[in-house]
């Protein structure tokens, strides 16, 4: 589902998607991301990959299958400033994106949606 706001494309649906690729005993993984993550974001993810068996290389690939706007998390929110006013899903969105890419990597190849609610 898409809906158009402010000559922009924005989608309540995004796809996620964790690809694993193996090169001999090193497990790396590419994570996409429909927009774009804040610093401490992407901390989260590699995080995440670690926890999830992925010992080498995280790829985080923004701009990925859609775009949502900035992904700022709580204390980035709070802070303000233009990435917390593009964060179109409120305070929480940080960790909506971070639990639908834990999804996607619970298996090699995943595909994960998460519904958000449509912006008025």
């Amino acid at each position: 589902y898409q809906r158009r706001v402010r000559g922009a494309w924005l989608t309540n649906n995004p796809l996620f998607t964790a690809l694993s690729i193996t090169i001999g005993k090193q497990h790396n993984v590419m994570v996409t991301l429909p927009g774009e993550p804040l610093l401490q974001l992407g901390w989260w993810v590699r995080n995440a990959t670690l926890d999830a068996g992925f010992s080498g290389i995280t790829t985080l690939a923004g701009y990925s299958n859609a775009h949502m706007g900035y992904f700022a998390t709580p204390r980035e929110y709070v802070i303000g400033g233009y990435e917390s006013i593009l964060t179109f899903w409120g305070i929480g969105t940080a960790q909506k994106m971070l639990d639908s890419v834990k999804l996607a990597l619970s298996g090699s190849v995943s595909y994960t949606h998460l519904t958000l609610p449509t912006i008025a």
